[in-house]
């Protein structure tokens, strides 16, 4: 192997002449930390070239005659895999070296690197600092292998076994060299050097209760939901999960060190049944027990089971907890509780389910989402129940779906796209069409489409035609308003700033023409362009590429006010349809309200009591002004 550094010389020292000293051992920092010793100096202070590597191998058969043997060809032991994975199989390596003094024109100096590895030691990296630097010489190749080698060597890392990956990584920089003549690292780098044989790890047998992750990960977010009363899954979920034992594969490391596999511990085996509602598939490494159906899991008699309908007495804190099992699990719930002295679901409870009965009441500050929701009792006045369709015996809360109904409504509050109240005695109900069966008093009832009272019996009431009585659509029409107006300030600054380059390119235009001829003449008599005109060419063609790029975005700003306004008139277009139908006499004073977006308008009437004015609209007159008139159905 070829040498590489300065030539060899003695390094006077603060405390001695180093006389260079040949050393044969299997143990170079030894070597190294003795001599430093000796000389009472730093280990640091001190290099070494070496000058031989011997390997030896052999193989133990127990019965004391097995000798070590010097190998002379390292590439064929390398490519004997299975001489590597016999655990009897050993390896070692002797060096012979000679000590010397660090040299001050150290070829290296600017390269600053160091010897790692993963935690098996099967794979060896060098990692090269940032700001390293690597300069060509005719002999590089050699001498950057002798430098990585030496840097193996203190780490007791064998040479020359496996180190395919160094002579691919030294390959790579004598190419770089051969180009660049110097190589500088701008980040810090890292270089696979040599791969001995990874072993596989072995691998216990586990059971994994994935729906019990699932619980865990709820109850983190809210310790009502702390037990978990249901657990959700949904057909496909994986719920269970059997590892099976697999002892692993032998390796041997890039010190020459058999790295054995352990027996698996088995200690996890299933001893449950699950029921045809859970398949069970069977793996090559596992056991999967998924649901074949919508449900919540649950565990009887040794056996897992999905259940669709769950039939409970309450729910409260000190029972089940709030109930979270999401819509798409499809479980129906039945709420048994009907004293009316007792909530059904309790105070704070929250219950989210595809479909829920509750026989009984629903308590303060409850919560209930589900698909379809059925409250055979009452609600409480700070309770929140949302339903895509919802039936409620006694409403005093809030209640929101796309189709509800409530037989009485006392001072609760509804939102539904079509909402039937069978007696409204007090409250406020919004919607896009509305029917009240009997009206009380003090009733609020805004709607976008139609309102329909069948039988009037109070006063003081509010009937309401507004296009944003829905509060999505209400939300839509105050942003799309606040839009038009921040558009029409972008579409304002726009204008000015088209204007400003518009007058900017005209003043310039015809320099740019001249410059662009020139540099045209320039170009077909191949003269040097000057740097001068080529900057002013550029510069203006700059600026008319801003100025397209600033109409672009105009057009775009006024197409997109526009789409804006067209939404803004859909709406408004929609009180114009809009119908108030009372198909009982007036009783006491009750006020009639039309609500224009544009104009932003109010337009009230008040019938007289007793009269059997049946259908109210809106209408525009000849001089465009809009009124309240009686219609035909």
């Amino acid at each position: 192997m070829a040498l590489f550094g300065s030539k060899k010389a003695n390094v006077v020292t603060d405390k001695s002449v180093i006389q260079s000293q040949i050393f044969q051992t299997e143990n170079v920092a030894r070597e190294l930390l003795n001599t430093a010793l000796r000389y009472d100096i730093s280990v640091f202070q001190l290099d070494f070239y070496l000058l031989k590597t011997k390997t030896f191998t052999r193989i133990k058969n127990g019965n004391g005659s097995d000798i070590w043997e010097e190998n002379g060809d390292n590439e064929v032991l390398v490519r004997d895999e299975s001489l590597f994975l016999n655990p009897n199989f050993e390896i070692k390596q002797s060096y012979e070296i000679e000590v010397v003094g660090l040299q001050k024109d150290y070829l290296f100096n600017k390269f600053h690197v160091s010897v790692g590895a993963n935690s098996t030691f099967c794979k060896i990296y060098l990692s090269i600092a940032k700001g390293s630097v690597l300069t060509y010489n005719e002999e590089i190749v050699s001498q950057l292998e002798a430098y990585i080698n030496k840097k193996k060597v203190r780490a007791n890392i064998l040479i020359d076994v496996f180190d395919n990956p160094m002579h691919d990584f030294i390959s790579k920089m004598y190419a770089k060299l051969r180009i660049d003549s110097t190589v500088l690292f701008e980040k810090d780098e890292m270089f696979l050097i040599s791969q001995g044989i990874e072993p596989v790890s072995t691998v216990d047998d586990d059971l994994i209760f994935h729906f019990k992750k699932k619980k865990d990960t709820l109850a983190k977010g809210d310790e009502r939901t702390g037990r978990e009363f249901i657990i959700s899954v949904v057909k496909d979920e994986l719920l269970i999960e059997y590892i099976k034992p697999k002892k692993g594969s032998p390796g041997r490391n890039c010190k020459g060190v058999y790295l054995g596999a352990l027996e698996p511990k088995i200690s996890h085996e299933p001893t449950f049944k699950v029921s045809n509602n859970i398949s069970v598939i069977d793996n090559e490494s596992s056991i999967e027990y998924k649901a074949n159906q919508n449900g919540y899991i649950v565990f009887e008699n040794d056996t897992y089971d999905i259940k669709e309908e769950l039939d409970i007495n309450e729910i409260s804190f000190k029972t089940t907890g709030s109930i979270i099992t999401g819509m798409d699990a499809e479980i129906n719930l039945n709420v048994k509780e009907k004293d009316v002295f007792k909530d059904a679901i309790g105070t704070g409870m929250d219950v989210e389910v595809n479909e829920i009965e509750v026989e009984g009441n629903v308590g303060p500050k409850a919560k209930i989402v589900a698909k379809t929701a059925k409250i055979d009792g009452q609600t409480h006045g700070t309770s929140h129940v949302r339903a895509d369709k919802l039936t409620i015996n006694i409403h005093r809360g809030f209640a929101k779906g796309e189709e509800v109904n409530v037989t009485r409504l006392e001072r609760g509050k509804i939102v539904g796209k079509k909402v039937s109240v069978t007696q409204a005695l007090s409250g406020d109900i919004r919607g896009e069409h509305v029917v009240v069966e009997l009206l009380g008093s003090h009733v609020t009832i805004t709607a976008s489409r139609t309102i329909e009272i069948k039988k009037m019996q109070g006063s003081e009431n509010k009937l309401i035609i507004d296009p944003t009585a829905i509060s999505q659509l209400s939300n839509n029409a105050f942003e799309n308003d606040e839009k038009i107006k921040d558009i029409d300030h972008q579409i304002k600054e726009m204008n000015y700033e088209v204007q400003k380059y518009v007058t900017m390119v005209h003043s310039n235009e015809q320099a740019y023409k001249q410059i662009k001829k020139r540099l045209l003449h320039y170009q077909k008599n191949k003269i040097k362009l000057p740097v001068s005109l080529v900057r002013q060419f550029k510069e203006f063609k700059t600026t008319i590429e801003h100025l397209e790029s600033l109409q672009d975005s105009l057009k775009s700003l006024i197409a997109q006010r526009e789409r804006l306004n067209i939404i803004k008139q859909t709406v408004q277009e929609h009180i114009f349809e809009a119908r108030i139908i009372n198909r009982d006499k007036w009783v006491g004073y009750n006020e009639i309200v039309f609500h224009l977006i544009d104009p932003p308008i109010k337009l009230s009437y008040t019938p007289k009591e007793g009269s059997r004015e049946m259908i109210f609209g809106i209408d525009e007159d000849e001089d465009g002004a809009y009124r309240i008139k009686g219609k035909k159905e």
